[in-house]
């Protein structure tokens, strides 16, 4: 069962965003442009940079999907949804190990016993 989750809205009268320019690859144009998002969540505090790519929508988008994910961490903690992939991932790397460490404690059994009756010598095979 997963614990209750708070739901994670941002409204825009709760952020202040800024753009500047940005740096890095992608030439000149990176570089003139005021194209890096700077978005704070006022009630919160939580900042967050973007400037992934040279578009400044693709940016602002980006931006908020950041800011969501790390403001569900804040409110939910484990049972946000960053918290549960890793939580699956750690459960399925620990299943993986377990297998892992089974197969190799165990005796091999794929080969059969040898038989102890020699070939030819008139007692019959079983």
């Amino acid at each position: 069962m997963q614990p209750a989750r708070l739901p994670v809205q941002l409204l825009e009268c709760d952020l202040h965003e800024t753009f500047s320019a940005g740096g890095g690859k992608g030439g000149q144009k990176v570089n003139r442009s005021n194209n890096k998002v700077n978005l704070k969540h006022i009630p919160t505090g939580l900042t967050v940079h973007c400037h992934r790519t040279r578009s400044l929508h693709d940016n602002r988008r980006i931006a908020r999907s950041m800011l969501t994910a790390r403001l569900d961490e804040l409110l939910n903690g484990a049972a946000s949804r960053p918290a549960m992939r890793v939580a699956k991932l750690q459960r399925r790397k620990a299943k993986a190990r377990q297998r892992t460490k089974a197969k190799q404690d165990a005796p091999e059994s794929s080969v059969p016993p040898p038989s102890s009756s020699a070939p030819g010598d008139g007692t019959p095979n079983a």
